[in-house]
């Protein structure tokens, strides 16, 4: 472990947090109005889980392994999960589309969800 690792796992943390965010965003734009508060809250589960989880690794891989660079690997491991998914599964955001001017990008993203939810996507 050196400085370089730990410089390029600090990078790929931060946009996988980057990564965790967009997706959060997008659910809340895509959900169904009547939905979305527990859906959202839900999601927010795992961020309590994982402040808790935090300090349980931070004391097995410090306090009894004494490796930090262990912790800040384990650490990292969730937000380049978050960062992968993001970039193969996440799809652009219809309002940032149409914001844009590319509203038939929006439209086949819309019928994408609709039709993965059983309803019309023609309508």
């Amino acid at each position: 472990w050196n400085v370089p690792s730990l410089l390029l796992a600090r990078v790929l943390c931060g946009f996988g947090v980057g990564g965790i965010s967009v997706p959060f965003d997008i659910l809340a734009e895509l959900l169904p109005a009547e939905d979305r508060g527990s859906y959202l809250l839900f999601v927010e589960y795992f961020w309590t889980l994982g402040s808790i989880t935090v300090p349980i690794l931070a004391y097995f891989s410090i306090g009894v392994l004494g490796s930090w660079q262990l912790f800040v690997v384990l650490c990292a491991v969730p937000c380049v999960i978050s960062l992968v998914c993001a970039i193969f599964y996440v799809p652009e955001s219809p309002r940032w589309l149409v914001a844009r001017g590319d509203h038939s990008s929006a439209l086949d993203i819309l019928r994408e969800v609709a039709k993965k939810n059983g309803k019309d996507p023609f309508c």
